[in-house]
């Protein structure tokens, strides 16, 4: 999986998210997505690991 099909997933996924615990304006919801990119990132060499990450929150 490509890094923007990882992004397209996880921005659609936080979409869902959204929409099941509580509604967020466009303004809000691309504030948090503003301010998730100042942190630092992470890389994972395959979706195995990047699903072991996961789990592990």
């Amino acid at each position: 999986m490509t890094q923007m099909q990882l992004n397209a997933e996880l921005l659609r996924n936080m979409s869902i998210i959204a929409e099941d615990e509580m509604e967020f304006t466009r303004e809000e919801f691309s504030s948090r997505i503003e301010e998730a990119r100042k942190q630092p990132g992470k890389q994972f060499a395959s979706v195995e690991e990047l699903d072991q990450y996961i789990q592990g929150l």
